[in-house]
């Protein structure tokens, strides 16, 4: 499966539910980015530690809402917040991503893009198997993306030109969002599969 199918077929399962996952993936998105300081400003201390605290609980409930989304399941705005029911595991999960990026980015930029393609499914594998420790969940997303950094690379970039483009039409970068998680969540289920091929050959 392309990269160019992968985001087409998002687009697909989203029709008709548009207008109900614009917000979720909105707030879902926003958490991470509360606090983005700046030369001319900075922000409150609080919304340091929200997006610390809320980051990781949060990823864990976009990437489930987009699976079910994928699966053709029920969903509802709820499940945004489910991963605080897991609330010290997507917790430490998160820090140990960004932490391992931040190292990653010390020693050079290219180390810290290679951790965060092999570590970027970690919380698709911890929605789909809740009892996972840290350090499993974030081997389960290094196995899957062994021979696929170079592809979720270049669909990085395609997502980077779909919220340019969202920005320059002013709002049209609310629709990338959803978007971008059910595409994440198609190339989650890709891996998967091709994990499962490779096993049986």
């Amino acid at each position: 499966m392309s990269n160019t199918e992968i985001i087409s077929k998002a687009y697909d399962i989203l029709s008709g539910k548009w207008l109900r996952v614009l917000f979720p993936f909105f707030i879902v998105a926003l958490i991470p980015n509360l606090y983005q300081p700046s030369v001319n400003y900075s922000p409150p201390i609080y919304l340091a530690f929200i997006s610390l605290f809320a980051s990781g609980p949060m990823i864990y409930g976009g990437s489930l809402l987009a699976l079910k989304i994928l699966r053709g399941e029920d969903f509802n705005f709820e499940m945004i917040f489910s991963g605080f029911n897991h609330f010290i595991k997507t917790l430490l999960l998160y820090v140990s991503f960004i932490l391992i990026i931040i190292a990653g980015f010390i020693l050079l930029v290219i180390p810290g893009i290679y951790f965060s393609l092999k570590y970027s499914m970690c919380f698709f594998a911890l929605v789909e198997n809740p009892e996972l420790s840290i350090g499993e969940a974030l081997q389960k997303s290094s196995d899957l993306m062994k021979e696929d950094k170079w592809k979720l690379f270049l669909l990085y970039l395609l997502y980077f030109l779909i919220v340019i483009a969202g920005f320059i039409t002013l709002i049209g970068w609310l629709w990338a969002f959803p978007l971008i998680y059910v595409s994440n969540a198609i190339f989650y289920e890709y891996l998967k599969n091709k994990q499962q091929t490779n096993k049986a050959e």
